[in-house]
């Protein structure tokens, strides 16, 4: 995906999961909210089928910069599904859901404890404990979603072992390749037995951006020493003994030069 110069927006699909403070970001529970709407369970194929590239980037963009309220032109399921999985592979590039810190204990647990109840509070444990709860709470709303869609199965051929193959890439770290068995096996488990796995507080709608929070993340953030220094700046600027007129008032009548001769010196 091709994004435009950093200076021309707030681009919210290459923000870091931290700058959200622990809510999720709108991309995510936007999307899955016009999947519901467009009744996506019932469509076969949804997350496997691909969609009109071009359709897909133009919808993208309008999200990095800000909300979409209206979705016309993007009533096609595929079309909402496949920026999503857009959204969590550029996700991956900067902070996957599972990251780093977590990814290969998260397998170990997959390897020893397969088949033991004791897996889930396992997993419980690792992916509470990131300090960053936006990578958390993502998770929890996006396997709370897929197990939704697993639900009506028998319609759109999307098991959780489908999510699996689909998902997993992105939401492990890109270089998990030799235990990328033990991956899918864990975002199966996952969806499958999410209640088990996430707490519901995790995923409800206190975790979802208000718009007030979507402005104050596009403004440019100002840095306190910077805002001390342009304080000082207007202060002396104002106390400055030395007369200043701006540019566009050198015209105005009253502030010409005199026509009349200079006077005589006695």
């Amino acid at each position: 995906m091709t994004l435009a110069d950093p200076k021309d927006g707030p681009h919210f699909f290459t923000k870091k999961l931290e700058e959200y403070q622990g809510k999720v970001p709108y991309i995510i529970t936007d999307l899955i909210d016009e999947m519901e709407k467009l009744n996506s369970s019932q469509v076969e194929g949804i997350f496997r089928l691909s969609a009109q590239k071009s359709t897909v980037e133009k919808l993208c963009l309008m999200m990095d910069s800000g909300r979409v309220t209206d979705f016309e032109g993007f009533e096609e399921p595929h079309i909402i599904a496949c920026a999503l999985k857009r959204y969590i592979r550029e996700l991956s590039l900067l902070d996957p859901l599972i990251g780093a810190d977590i990814a290969d204990d998260i397998n170990t647990q997959v390897q020893c404890l397969s088949g033991d109840p004791k897996i889930y509070e396992a997993f419980k444990e690792l992916i509470d404990k990131n300090p960053n709860k936006s990578r958390r709470n993502c998770l929890a709303v996006l396997m709370k979603f897929f197990n939704r869609i697993t639900k009506d199965a028998s319609v759109n051929r999307m098991e959780a072992s489908n999510f699996a193959i689909v998902f997993a890439p992105s939401l492990f770290p890109r270089n998990d390749t030799v235990a990328s068995g033990n991956s899918m096996k864990a975002i199966e488990l996952m969806i499958n037995d999410h209640d088990k796995i996430f707490s519901p507080e995790w995923s409800n709608e206190d975790v979802y951006m208000t718009d007030i929070d979507i402005e104050k993340m596009a403004e440019p953030e100002i840095l306190e020493e910077d805002a001390v220094l342009e304080s000082t700046r207007r202060q002396t600027r104002k106390a400055s003994a030395i007369p200043f007129t701006r540019n566009n008032l050198v015209d105005i009548l009253q502030l010409n030069r005199p026509d009349r001769p200079a006077p005589m010196l006695q």
